[in-house]
């Protein structure tokens, strides 16, 4: 006689949706500004450094087969990386420094030169994968097939000889929860029992078979990757006619330097 304890549900796939999600937002920004001052010429630079970082991790289990197990499971990862460096770049000349006269200006105003410069880099990578793990039941799944196989060979009369098999998943599943294991020991311990009572002559001989093997899940999992850098220079020349003089650099006060060179740095949690 063979007893089998092996659920033999159909597959079906019920509608179910448990979600978690965990995000960190970084954000930090540093403005400086130098300035050095000549009798005969004036620079002055300040720049602004923008970094943002933004990842963002979320699993779905999307979906539950009948009998409560898993189907599948979806994660999703995205990082975004935003860099923005602007540089101001502002000289002041007189024209005494370069040998210019009074006829190289018009009207008697500063020459204004100003160019710039911006280099741009996007990098956008996706990534998608999905494969079949193969699952083990949990323990009381297993020994609760072990006691209802159990039970029905006690039900029967006659002489009995009892018999048990695990598969591999079977014994990986028991021997991860000790309590279950000192459960099964009880159970197999029962068995011993039964085949030391029975009579001599012929016996019916019961087998169970018990096995660890749940039904495959496919995870599917999607990582996405956005890096972005932006660099721009700004240059503005100035020339003053003769005998005009350099308009000195404001600088910031202590305060304010402290203010804007110290990093801003947000961290937020979902």
């Amino acid at each position: 006689m063979l007893v089998n304890a092996v659920s033999t549900d159909p597959y079906s796939i019920a509608a179910s949706k448990n979600t978690s999600q965990s995000s960190n937002f970084s954000y930090q920004q540093v403005d400086t500004q130098v300035s050095v001052l000549t009798p005969l010429a004036q620079f002055s630079m300040s720049s602004h450094i923008t970094d943002l970082t933004l990842s963002d991790d979320k699993t779905s289990f999307a979906y539950y087969k009948s009998d409560n197990s898993m189907a599948m499971r979806a994660e999703s990862q995205t990082q975004v990386h935003l860099h923005e460096e602007t540089s101001n770049f502002d000289i002041t000349y007189s024209a005494e420094a370069l040998g210019l006269k009074s006829k190289d200006f018009a009207n008697g105003k500063p020459m204004v030169l100003k160019f710039s410069f911006q280099q741009k880099e996007l990098s956008y990578q996706s990534v998608m994968s999905a494969q079949v793990v193969n699952q083990i039941r949990d323990p009381q799944d297993v020994l609760s097939d072990l006691a209802k196989a159990l039970r029905d060979v006690l039900r029967n009369d006659g002489n009995k000889s009892v018999m048990y098999v695990l598969d591999d998943e079977a014994r990986k599943s028991l021997l991860s929860d000790p309590k279950i294991l000192k459960l099964a020991n009880e159970l197999i311990l029962l068995m011993a029992s039964i085949n030391l009572a029975k009579r001599q002559g012929n016996a019916n001989n019961y087998t169970i078979y018990v096995s660890g093997k749940a039904k495959p899940r496919v995870d599917k999992n999607e990582k996405t990757d956005i890096d972005s850098k932006t660099n721009t220079i700004n240059v503005t020349i100035t020339i003053n006619p003769p005998g005009g003089q350099n308009k000195p650099v404001s600088t910031p006060t202590p305060a304010q330097d402290i203010s804007q060179n110290q990093p801003a740095n947000i961290n937020l949690t979902v």
